[in-house]
């Protein structure tokens, strides 16, 4: 699986959601880097056209970098889909963030999220 500071700059990517997201790693599991591959290899996933590929394989990795170094020196962090800890009933949602910053700890009793 990519890092997540890859996954937070993918998650910059404009047009770029949970959705295709999610298909994309489905279809790369085993990338760990995504600016290695290519526009025709981005093309391959559905949902994804030559306009998007092309504002992926120009992502600024640096980005996510920053974002998780910034989530750190706050004491947060990020979680990720397929953490352990990532809420399960978020997950059931539609159409669920790859991704959450959390400040704290997130209680195992109904609660409410405020985006």
């Amino acid at each position: 699986m990519i890092p997540k500071s890859q996954l937070i700059s993918f998650s910059m990517v404009p047009g770029m959601g949970p959705r295709r997201i999610r298909s994309f790693l489905r279809k790369y599991q085993g990338v760990e880097d995504i600016t290695m591959l290519t526009k025709s290899d981005v093309m391959q996933v559905d949902g994804i056209s030559g306009e998007l590929a092309v504002k992926t394989k120009n992502i600024d990795v640096d980005l996510g970098a920053q974002a998780e170094g910034k989530t750190k020196v706050i004491g947060a962090r990020y979680l990720t889909y397929w953490d352990s800890d990532y809420p399960k009933l978020l997950k059931m949602t539609y159409d669920a963030p790859v991704g959450l910053f959390v400040l704290g700890s997130i209680p195992k009793l109904p609660c409410i999220g405020i985006v």
